[in-house]
């Protein structure tokens, strides 16, 4: 038996990955939580006509080009959901990895650290592998990096090796969703100091190879950085158009509200038009980056003080509305505590990372606040960094204490820990075991099939009609590349405005007027299109115009406007 274990830490990590998404496969669906990942791994396929993909609004153009080139080469796959799902496995099985070699260092049972490593997974990231979204996916991606980091600080043994691949799966991540990644990088120096720290009176080979791997993976990042910027620099109009729409769309949308009749008329647009952009309408020649700024700049603009006396309103609503946080925030706490019990051999430094990952996490929550963009997937780019390193931290160190009380402290931890978790866990479960989306599934195949059938028809549709969340749509039947989202992030993109132009559109001058083409359709699930779409169609033709019901598929109306 003793030999069975010897090697435990290289068989059991990637059967505890495997197991941890087996079981959820047996309760629950896997789907994408956010529709621009299925609006993402759509454009690789070919639907909607988006390619060529760059340049793209999230994705690093290196990814970009490697999807692009294998979607070539073997198509009708959903490689964009092939990849979110590898990354996910190998970040459970590299964060098994950290906590069993931690616990190893401990001279902790591997049945005990097999236990601990799944409770982690099942606590903070059952939900992120099975409702996937590249952003969590990245931060999970960042959170294996740093428990690599402080795996190696812990063990002080094949710390090359661990830097090296702790450093890929970062840059993954950056590649996978750029705005992820500086939380990540903030723990992952953390990390880094840590290990610096552990390996001040070590062995000089392990601080060789540390510099060795070191210096070509800044090089590397630096070169990524370069190519991101070189993207942006080549496509600025591209990028300032969006950074604009994500100023007032994100930010400030209540400025919509308040547009004066002389802002509209400097602008060339009607309260209609308005309307649309509210509902992410950005077709029309007239919407552009100067328009939504100046918009945006005419709304009401908070003071750094209402900033500040907002942010424990925001905190109290987001955790009110998202209790399950709340657990995982208190799980995070006693981890860190439990760190800071421990006398084991570099207890200073342990300690310091701790407190400092706790810190660090909670100075990201009160910025979140204050920017006013306090969203889940946000909170998880925090949340799963700084778990990933105080559960490593307590994994190493509190079996060793040797003093009674301390470690009848430690066990009252690792008791009250449970509580919890346990309700972290029920709370998942509950949301993960709701009734599946049959709706989207059913009408994207409806709007597929007409699509299909008029290939010479462009159809045009809003972006909250489809919200199909499949991880793997079904293009048995083929892949329209004739269907069009009016707005949205996709708008813009090479692609789609070749869409546009194959349908004999000129992207640059297109208004309300195209709409009477013979070419476009409008696709919705109402019985008829919305009223601020005839008013604007209507001012853009100088004359009421009508809508023709030419075709229904299930719920969906397919209208020709005349």
């Amino acid at each position: 038996m003793k030999r069975v274990f010897e090697k435990w830490t290289l068989w059991l990590p990637p059967l505890l990955a495997t197991l941890f998404f087996l079981v959820p496969s047996r309760i629950t669906y896997f789907r994408y939580e956010n529709s621009d990942d299925f609006l993402i791994a759509r454009a690789f396929l070919g639907f909607e006509g988006v390619r060529p993909v760059l340049p793209h609004l999230y994705l690093h153009p290196v990814l970009v080009w490697a999807l692009t080139g294998i979607s070539d080469a073997v198509p009708g796959v959903a490689w964009f959901s092939v990849v979110q799902m590898g990354a996910l496995w190998l970040s459970a099985a590299a964060l098994c990895v950290c906590l069993l070699r931690c616990g190893r260092a401990a001279r902790l049972h591997p049945a005990v650290c097999s236990v601990a490593a799944l409770l982690f997974l099942g606590v903070f990231a059952s939900f992120v592998c099975t409702r996937l979204t590249y952003t969590t996916t990245a931060a999970l991606l960042g959170a294996a990096a740093c428990a690599l980091l402080v795996c190696a600080g812990v063990t002080r043994r094949r710390v090359g090796p661990c830097v090296l691949l702790s450093a890929v799966l970062l840059m993954l991540g950056g590649m996978l969703r750029d705005s992820s990644l500086p939380a990540s990088l903030c723990f992952w120096l953390l990390g880094l100091a840590f290990l610096l720290a552990r390996l001040s009176g070590g062995e000089m080979h392990e601080r060789r190879a540390l510099v060795c791997v070191l210096v070509p993976v800044m090089i590397v990042g630096a070169a990524l950085v370069g190519t991101r910027l070189w993207e942006k620099r080549e496509y600025q109009t591209f990028f300032d158009f969006h950074d604009a729409r994500t100023e007032l769309m994100d930010y400030h949308s209540e400025a919509l509200d308040s547009v004066s009749q002389e802002t509209l008329d400097a602008l060339g647009w009607d309260a209609s038009e308005v309307e649309l952009v509210r509902q992410w309408y950005f077709m029309d020649e007239n919407i552009t980056a100067e328009a939504l700024r100046l918009i945006s700049e005419g709304g009401s603009q908070p003071s750094a003080t209402e900033r500040i006396q907002a942010i424990p309103g925001t905190l109290r609503t987001f955790f009110g509305e998202n209790g399950a946080y709340l657990f995982s925030v208190a799980m995070l706490a006693m981890l860190a505590a439990l760190a800071c019990l421990a006398p084991h051999e570099g207890a200073r430094a342990v300690r310091l990372t701790a407190l400092a990952a706790l810190g660090l996490f909670a100075t990201m929550l009160v910025y979140l606040a204050w920017k006013g963009r306090f969203l889940a997937r946000a909170v998880d780019c925090a949340l799963l960094p700084a778990a990933a390193v105080t559960a490593c931290l307590a994994m190493a160190g509190w079996p060793a204490a040797s003093r009674r009380r301390v470690r009848a402290a430690a066990f009252c931890l690792c008791a009250l820990l449970l509580l919890p978790a346990g309700m972290q866990l029920k709370q998942t479960l509950y949301t993960l075991t709701r009734r599946p989306d049959i709706v989207s599934p059913t009408r994207e195949a409806d709007l597929e099939t007409y699509a299909l059938e008029n290939p010479d028809r462009l159809i045009v549709r809003t972006p909250d009609l489809l919200r199909d969340t499949r991880l793997f749509p079904d293009v048995a039947a083929g892949v329209p590349d004739n269907t069009m989202i009016w707005g949205d992030w996709l708008c813009r993109t090479p692609g789609w405005n070749a869409q546009l132009v194959r349908f004999g559109f000129d992207p640059e001058s297109f208004t309300a007027a195209d709409f009477l083409s013979e070419a476009i359709l409008f696709v919705t699930a109402d019985d008829e299109p919305p009223q601020a779409l005839m008013d604007y169609i209507s001012h853009g033709a100088g004359r009421p115009v009508t809508a023709q019901l030419v075709a229904t598929r299930g719920d969906l109306r397919f209208f020709a406007f005349r």
